[in-house]
């Protein structure tokens, strides 16, 4: 049996006393202050005056730290390219939608052809034959613009002929209106709705024409509203 060990008087004091007041203590203790050492006793003013003359970090969105002068810079310049992103997109913008846009135009039907007095020129595309049988009645299909004048003013209207067998009993099968207002609202042309004429036939549904003095493709003629697209000016 081992014997006991000896103990000091004093080395009782090693072992934390487990008293009451001991969290009371705890806290009296975390809530006492260090002492400013010697070294911090000796700051001078000058010093205090160059840490408060030091500009303060400031942070951007992007976690960097940058100073109020350099965050200031940032602010502007994207204020600028804000600036002119809208001023370019407000400039340029409607210059190209005007000169190189395209649209859909519609097309009014028109009962009969009351129109032959106004008519001042008249172009027929090429023929578009239809895969038919040989002894179907209709072979082919023919459009053409017709372009009316009254004084200075332009209405233009789109044909479709219907032939049969070696391009004999052409009928007129439909007439539509091409709404010449529509289409300059769409492209913002301003002036009088005149200076209309078939340039060239492209295919039997495509064709190039020229409108106030500016260069257009027609496209789907066949369809209930024609494709048009700016090509430029002449």
């Amino acid at each position: 049996m081992d014997p006991l060990p000896n103990f000091e008087p004093n080395s009782i004091s090693m072992f934390p006393l487990r008293t009451r007041d001991a969290p009371e203590r705890a806290v009296l203790m975390n809530n006492v202050s260090p002492r400013p050492s010697h070294h911090d006793s000796q700051s001078t003013g000058s010093d205090v005056e160059h840490q408060a003359s030091k500009p303060r970090p400031d942070f951007n969105r992007g976690g960097c730290i940058v100073t109020s002068q350099s965050s200031l810079t940032y602010r502007i310049s994207k204020t600028v390219v804000y600036l002119l992103t809208v001023v370019i997109a407000l400039v340029v913008g409607p210059v190209v939608d005007a000169w190189s846009a395209e649209v859909l135009v519609r097309t009014i039907p028109h009962a009969r052809a009351d129109y032959y007095e106004w008519i001042t020129s008249l172009s027929e595309g090429p023929t578009y034959s239809l895969l038919v049988d040989e002894l179907a009645e209709i072979q082919a299909r023919i459009f053409r613009v017709v372009v009316l004048t009254s004084e200075i003013y332009n209405t233009v209207y789109i044909e479709e002929i219907t032939t049969g067998r070696e391009g004999c009993c052409r009928r007129l099968k439909s007439i539509r209106k091409l709404d010449l207002e529509d289409w300059a609202q769409q492209f913002k042309m301003k002036g009088e709705l005149a200076g209309f004429r078939i340039v060239r036939w492209s295919t039997p549904t495509t064709a190039e024409v020229e409108f106030q003095g500016r260069a257009f493709v027609l496209t789907d003629l066949d369809r209930a509203r024609v494709r048009v697209s700016a090509a430029g000016e002449r």
